[in-house]
C-alpha cells in the first residue's frame, strides 16, 4: 500500500519526537511512504526510509495559518500517487476526504490554544479552533491516541467509539539499554529530557535541589533540550541562586544520543503541570526510563500513574518534600533501587516497541478492508 505522511516537527522541542520515529519506521518498513514534512532533513538522518516533500510550516495561531498550511500540503498531495493518506494531529486539517485517512492524535485539541488565551475574545477565537479541529477528526477514518484518557476525551466530544482506539508509547528495548560500563563515578544523576520550565517541574526541582544539595553534594540534575532563550534565562537563574554546580541545563539533544545520557543518569524525572494536556498524553521518556532500569519519580497524575507504581518501579510524589525524600531513599538503600530497577525493566516489557507495532499493523489492515 502506498502512503501520504504529512508530519510536522516543533523544532523548540525536537527531542521529544521518538513517538514519531518509532511510528514512522514502522510504516516506512511494511509500506512504500511519502513523507510530507517541514523536518525532511532531519527525519532522513533518523534513518526513515521514505520519498520526502517538503512543506513548510507556519506556527502563528490563527485560521490563516491553518488555510496557508493546508492549502500548501493539499496542493502538493496532488502529485503524490497514495492509498491511504496519514496525518499527524494538526500537520492537516482541512483535506481530501476521497481516500482512507488515518489520524494520529498525541496531543489533547482542548490544550493545544490554552497558552495564548488572555481574555473572553482569545477564548472565542479558541473554541474556534477546538470545534474546527473536531470537525477534521470526525471526517478521518480512523484515529489512533495514545491513552484511554485520550480516547475517552475524543469520545465525549463526539467522535465515534468505534473509530477511535489508543495504543501506549512503544518503546525499543534493544535501543534503551543499559550499557555495562556506565555509572561509574561517585555522582547520582537525575535527569529528565525536557525542557526546564514551570509546566515541566522547573520550579519544584529548583526547591529540591536546593534540599539536596545542602545533604549530599553528590546529587545532580540534568535537564535536555533548553531552548536558547530558556537556556539564558535558567542558567542564569541556576547561577544566582548557587545551584550551578547541581542543576546543569543542555541545549537540545538529538534523539539518537538519548540513550548514552540515560545510561548515565541514575534517576528518570517527569514533573508535569497538572491540565488538559498533561493529564490526557503520557510522557514517552517514563517509557524509556522503565527500558534503561531506571527508577522514575513522577508527579500525581493519570498519565504518570497508569504506568509508574509508587515503591515498584518508581515513587509518585506531590511535593519537593516528597522528591527529596525519594531520591535520597534510592541513593542511600542499594537494595531499594536495584529492586525498583529490575521492576522497571520488567514493566518496560510491556510497552515493547514489536508488541505495539503489531496492534498498529492491525488497525491498518483493517482500514484497508474497507
Amino acid at each position: 500500500m502506498k502512503i501520504a505522511f504529512v508530519v510536522k516537527i516543533n523544532f523548540s522541542s525536537i527531542i521529544s519526537t521518538t513517538y514519531h520515529i518509532n511510528i514512522l519506521k514502522f510504516f516506512s518498513k511494511h509500506h512504500k511512504i511519502t513523507i510530507l514534512t517541514n523536518a525532511d532533513s532531519y527525519l532522513k538522518k533518523q534513518g526513515i526510509d521514505a520519498d520526502y516533500v517538503h512543506i513548510p510550516s507556519f506556527t502563528f495561531p490563527n485560521i490563516s495559518r491553518l488555510l496557508i498550511n493546508d492549502n500548501i500540503t493539499n496542493l502538493k498531495l496532488k502529485n503524490i500517487d497514495y492509498d491511504m493518506l496519514v496525518i499527524w494531529y494538526d500537520s492537516l486539517i482541512f483535506f481530501n476526504q476521497k481516500k482512507p485517512v488515518f489520524r494520529f492524535v498525541d496531543i489533547c485539541p482542548y490544550q493545544t490554544f490554552e497558552r495564548f488565551i488572555k481574555g473572553d475574545k482569545k477564548r472565542i477565537k479558541w473554541n474556534l479552533f477546538f470545534k474546527i479541529y473536531l470537525k477534521s477528526f470526525k471526517k478521518s477514518s480512523f484515529i489512533l491516541t495514545i491513552s484511554p484518557q485520550m480516547k475517552q476525551f475524543l469520545i465525549e466530544y463526539g467522535i465515534s467509539k468505534e473509530k477511535v482506539q489508543w495504543l501506549p508509547h512503544g518503546v525499543d528495548l534493544e535501543r534503551f539499554k543499559i550499557k555495562p560500563e556506565t555509572k561509574k563515578t561517585k555522582e547520582f544523576i537525575l535527569i529528565s529530557p525536557v525542557q526546564f520550565l514551570p509546566n515541566r517541574g522547573s520550579d519544584l526541582i529548583i526547591k529540591s535541589m536546593e534540599k539536596l544539595s545542602a545533604l549530599d553534594k553528590n546529587i545532580k540534575f540534568i535537564s535536555l533540550g533548553n531552548g536558547d532563550k530558556e537556556f539564558k534565562k535558567w542558567n542564569s537563574t541556576i547561577k544566582d541562586m548557587k545551584l550551578d554546580n547541581h542543576i546543569f541545563l543542555k541545549g537540545i539533544v538529538d534523539n539518537k544520543e538519548m540513550p548514552k545520557y540515560l545510561s548515565n543518569a541514575h534517576v528518570g524525572v517527569s514533573l508535569l503541570e497538572i491540565n488538559e494536556y498533561y493529564n490526557k498524553s503520557p510522557p514517552q521518556k517514563i517509557f524509556e526510563y522503565m527500558a534503561m532500569g531506571l527508577p522514575t519519580i513522577a508527579n500525581d497524575i493519570p498519565t504518570h500513574t497508569d504506568y509508574i507504581k509508587d515503591g515498584y518501579n518508581g515513587f509518585i510524589i506531590n511535593s519537593a518534600e516528597d522528591l527529596v525524600e525519594a531520591v535520597l531513599k534510592l541513593k542511600n538503600d542499594q537494595k531499594l533501587y536495584k529492586k525498583i530497577s529490575e521492576n522497571a525493566k520488567e514493566s518496560a516489557k510491556r510497552y515493547d516497541i514489536k508488541i505495539v507495532e503489531i496492534k498498529l499493523k492491525e488497525y491498518i489492515d483493517n482500514i484497508e478492508k474497507v
